[in-house]
């Protein structure tokens, strides 16, 4: 992590969790590379870098941070599910949510490796997921809360999940109690900033 790093300009939450996993451990090397003629070489085909069976625990802490972020797009699959039974109240909505989400072939792709991305859609999962909650249920102070402390962890995660302020505001807008009150509740919103 370092300002040369292409993500050296992102919040470092998601660096910081994955901190204590990582270890400078080198990087395998590149399976194609440019061959003086501006074309690209691919001698090993479709992978993206070269390995071999003793590579398995040289790159140990690569494949630890690696299986961390698995875990993270686990909680938003589950996030996901979570927020569908949520809304409909029916087991088979939440398979059918997680399951969209799971197979979404660029969510897949990502959330396998290391990225700040696998977060911020972690966060955004729960968040989804705290809305739902906040528009069945009503709003209370907890679920106030901790969607906006959810909002600033995806904040501190990638700086495009400023876009998910706007929903949280207008959860609790939308809100059927007199005005005053739902002013009120926006305040939770500070917690976030």
């Amino acid at each position: 992590y370092s300002p040369t790093f292409p993500e050296g300009n992102s919040p470092p939450l998601y660096y910081a969790l994955v901190a204590p996993a990582a270890w400078r451990s080198g990087q395998p090397s590149p399976a194609s590379w440019m061959n003086g003629r501006d074309e690209f070489t691919h001698p090993a085909g479709a992978r993206m870098f070269m390995n071999a069976s003793g590579d398995l625990g040289r790159y140990e802490s690569l494949r630890l941070v690696r299986l961390l972020s698995v875990l993270m797009s686990l909680a938003t699959v589950w996030f996901c599910g979570r927020a569908a039974f949520e809304v409909t109240g029916r087991e088979s909505t939440a398979l059918l949510a997680g399951g969209l989400t799971a197979f979404l072939p660029q969510f897949a792709f990502r959330g396998s490796n290391i990225s700040n991305d696998v977060l911020v859609t972690t966060m955004g999962a729960c968040l989804l997921f705290l809305l739902m909650r906040m528009a069945v249920r009503g709003f209370t102070w907890r679920l106030g809360l901790l969607a906006a402390v959810t909002l600033a962890a995806a904040y501190l995660s990638k700086i495009n999940a400023i876009c998910l302020a706007p929903p949280v505001a207008l959860a609790i807008v939308l809100e059927p109690i007199p005005w005053r009150r739902r002013i009120t509740h926006l305040s939770v919103l500070g917690v976030g900033a």
